[in-house]
């Protein structure tokens, strides 16, 4: 088993008065909460418009351009509603899911932005928490 590597330097966040827990140094990338969802929205626009791009998401099974692909799944991620092509014309059954899924997940994320927020919290906080007890078990 691999022992993490503790700096004592690295600490995580003194959390409503709780102890400080050192951070092992595979955590190096920090990211704050804000990019994190910004990071998200990047990740989920390109993904969106890779699909979109495929042949198949396409009804008359040519291929879109990618930066057609790309605007179309900025839209639906954003939750704008423009729109290069006419959506039940251009794209197929897969293509029209893609952009459904889009919409739906952003659309969820939106509402429920505190309820993830929080959970995130409490993820982050028992891993910590879980690294402290690893690190104070090991001799």
């Amino acid at each position: 088993m691999k022992k993490a590597v503790l700096d004592k330097k690295e600490t995580a966040n003194d959390i409503g008065g709780r102890e400080k827990v050192p951070m092992p140094r595979r955590f190096a990338l920090r990211l704050s909460h804000t990019q994190i969802i910004a990071l998200g929205f990047f990740m989920l626009i390109i993904t969106g418009a890779l699909l979109l791009s495929l042949p198949f998401a396409s009804a008359d099974g040519r291929p879109v351009s990618f930066f057609d692909a790309l605007f179309t799944s900025t839209s639906a991620s954003c939750v704008t509603g423009l729109i290069v092509f006419d959506t039940g014309v251009q794209w197929s059954m897969f293509g029209q899911a893609v952009l459904l899924v889009l919409e739906v997940v952003v659309g969820d994320v939106q509402r429920h932005e505190p309820v993830a927020a929080r959970f995130y919290h409490i993820l982050v906080t028992v891993a910590q928490q879980v690294v402290y007890v690893k690190a104070k078990a090991q001799p």
